[in-house]
């Protein structure tokens, strides 16, 4: 991992990663405690960067990073996906697919204040939103469709908070 951070750290926080690798880098920082690092290659305004395409008014992944030939190619999408897994922090547990089971761990990092994300599963609408409150508290909104549950963990917990089918709200004071 220190051999991954100094590399990040010479091409300047850059993803320099090619199609297959990309899909894992963004998860493999994070697994690793690195989801600060993640999230300045994710948020990089110059290329090669995620923040660059919405720099240029891209609101699809592009085959280049400079924008070249197709401009609807999603061999980028691992880092689109560490945005709803790991940001909003809305997973499926493998063992109960669909989203049976949802695995909600927000990952709040840099100056993000607040993120969200939902999906229609075959049970109906999941969802996982945070926030960080102006007085510091962290507020976790969650939405587990009928028939099924949830496993929720605020950030620095390790033990969830188990959660059945409805909207659920659940808040850690003094987050900041």
């Amino acid at each position: 991992m220190e051999s991954l951070r100094k590399e990040i750290e010479g091409n300047g926080g850059h993803i320099n990663t090619g199609i297959f690798g990309t899909q894992l880098f963004f998860d493999v920082l994070c697994d690793n405690g690195l989801e600060e690092l993640a999230y300045e290659a994710m948020t990089k305004k110059d290329q090669p960067g995620y923040g660059w395409w919405l720099e240029q008014g891209a609101y699809t992944m592009w085959e280049y990073w400079n924008g070249a030939k197709s401009r609807n190619h999603p061999m980028f999408g691992g880092g689109i996906t560490w945005l709803y897994t790991r940001i909003a922090g809305l997973q499926t547990d493998p063992a109960e697919p669909g989203y049976k089971h949802m695995i909600v761990r927000p990952t709040p990092v840099g100056d993000l204040t607040r993120a969200s994300y939902s999906t229609e599963t075959p049970y109906g609408k999941a969802g996982a939103g945070w926030e960080i409150c102006k007085n510091g508290r962290f507020r976790l909104k969650v939405l587990v469709p009928k028939g099924c549950h949830a496993s929720a963990y605020l950030p620095g917990e390790d033990i969830p908070v188990e959660l059945g089918e409805g909207k659920h709200i659940l808040n850690k004071k003094n987050f900041r």
